[in-house]
């Protein structure tokens, strides 16, 4: 018997381990889709271009590059790059977020609907 292919391929970038867990939880195991995970910036910009996911979830607040370089970045090297932007510490950034390429932006704590409805419109679901 074999298991079922994920949907997708969606890497979460943020310092808060519960986040983490949640997003995994949410997206990986109740919606299928393959996370990946890292910690920072410069690991998520690493992780990004070693594997190229469909849709990037990248908190704006974290150690060594925040979220908003990693957006620079990323729309500046891979413009195809699909990026949700979220935030519980720094909600004001979001606009700056979208304003650098992030298609869409959440404030923390994290609304499991919310969060879905911005995955699917990310992923063209």
């Amino acid at each position: 018997m074999t298991g079922i292919a994920p949907k997708s391929t969606i890497l979460v970038i943020d310092d808060d381990t519960y986040v983490l867990v949640f997003l995994r939880t949410v997206l990986g195991y109740q919606l299928r889709h393959e996370i990946l995970t890292a910690s920072d910036g410069v690991a998520g910009i690493w992780t990004y271009e070693q594997t190229r996911p469909d849709l990037v979830i990248v908190d704006l607040m974290m150690p060594y590059l925040g979220g908003v370089h990693v957006i620079e970045h990323l729309t500046a090297h891979y413009p195809d790059v699909k990026i949700i932007a979220m935030s519980g510490k720094a909600p004001d950034q979001l606009g700056e977020a979208e304003g650098h390429g992030a298609m869409a932006s959440l404030r923390k704590p994290l609304d499991r609907d919310d969060l879905v409805a911005a995955v699917e419109r990310g992923l063209g679901l």
